[in-house]
């Protein structure tokens, strides 16, 4: 009697699943441009892991304990689309200012495309913190808007580091940050809890511009 054996092979890689599929910048309809950007650490839960450093014999216990706190980096951007501005935040790579692809995940979560080191694209998932219109400043005599490609670099700085930074009383990120103006006049703020408000007026040509505010503590 003759025996059939069956010998079942199983070919890996044959069939790519969706997540192995490469990004298609085809499916990143939008366009969106990133003007500022941010990074803020929140801590969480704390840890405690004690070790046991008694010497042997009729002495005291003794312990060495050693104190951990579970940190997150947030990165902040705030990004134009339109004639929106959004506030986003996530906990992925950092993206640097300029324009990228981009597509709706859903009502709060927007997936914006970009390039890493390697050259391989990937998509990052921001949470939409806010949404506003945008009001573009117009000139005093003519009402004409300035040209959209009218814009100055800002970099804002603080002593201590990690405030809070409001132009023309809308937040734009905490410190360090690089933001995008338009040329005109705008209103800095910088502010931290226990310290004194940083305000300084500035008026925007083009360029580069380094704002530092040395905080002073509050009374």
């Amino acid at each position: 009697m003759k025996r059939v054996i069956i010998v079942s092979v199983l070919f890996f890689g044959m069939t790519a699943t969706a997540k192995d599929q490469p990004l298609n910048p085809a499916d990143f309809p939008l366009t969106v441009r990133v003007v500022s950007y941010a990074e803020r650490i929140e801590e969480g839960a704390t840890h405690t892991k004690c070790e046991d450093t008694s010497i042997p014999g009729p002495y005291d216990k003794t312990a060495a304990c050693h104190t951990t706190t579970d940190k997150t980096t947030y990165r902040d951007i705030q990004l134009e689309m339109g004639t929106l501005a959004y506030a986003a935040s996530c906990f992925c790579e950092a993206l640097t200012l300029g324009e990228y692809k981009a597509r709706w995940k859903d009502e709060k979560n927007l997936e914006i495309l970009s390039t890493d080191k390697k050259g391989i694209l990937k998509s990052h998932r921001y949470k939409i913190l806010s949404a506003k219109q945008i009001v573009r400043p117009t000139t005093g005599t003519t009402g004409q808007v300035p040209c959209a490609g009218s814009r100055a670099t800002v970099d804002v700085s603080s002593v201590p580091a990690g405030a809070e930074i409001t132009v023309d009383g809308q937040f734009r990120g905490s410190t360090p940050s690089s933001l995008e103006l338009s040329d005109g006049d705008h209103t800095v703020v910088v502010q931290r809890r226990s310290f004194k408000v940083w305000e300084r007026s500035v008026r925007i040509t083009g360029g580069k511009i380094t704002l530092t505010a040395e905080l002073d503590k509050a009374e």
